[in-house]
């Protein structure tokens, strides 16, 4: 853990995966984006904490317990660097990702599990 604002604001990295989902920064993150969009809305986003020190910020769809099209949005790295393209994360974090091409089930869901290669700018160019 270094000095940076986010890792600074991260809590101690508490489980024996690669990544979890961490529920009080969700929480709060949700409710700064609830005025970008509907409450229901906002539930399609959650901060993942990875075993690493780094940070992502993951979206999906849910429909009937299937997630739809898991990405991650953007990750930041432990020194702060924001990082809004799968093609600039560098490889060592790429690798930690399972690209799934099925609809995953919201029981054995993963947070390191997404069904495509992608951040925030590969998405807004795939649409």
């Amino acid at each position: 853990r270094d000095s940076s604002y986010y890792n600074k604001k991260t809590p101690k990295f508490v489980s024996d995966k690669i990544a979890y989902e961490d529920t009080t920064l969700t929480k709060y993150y949700r409710k700064q984006i609830i005025g970008m969009v509907t409450e229901n809305e906002s539930k399609m986003f959650s901060i993942v904490l990875f075993n690493n020190g780094w940070i992502g910020v993951h979206h999906a769809t849910w429909t009937f317990g299937q997630m739809e099209k898991p990405f991650m949005l953007f990750m930041i790295s432990p020194d702060g660097t924001f990082y809004s393209s799968w093609k600039q994360l560098p490889k060592k974090i790429q690798a930690i990702f399972s690209i799934s091409t099925d609809k995953i089930d919201e029981d054995t869901y993963i947070p390191n599990q997404i069904s495509r290669p992608i951040l925030m700018d590969e998405y807004k160019d795939d649409e």
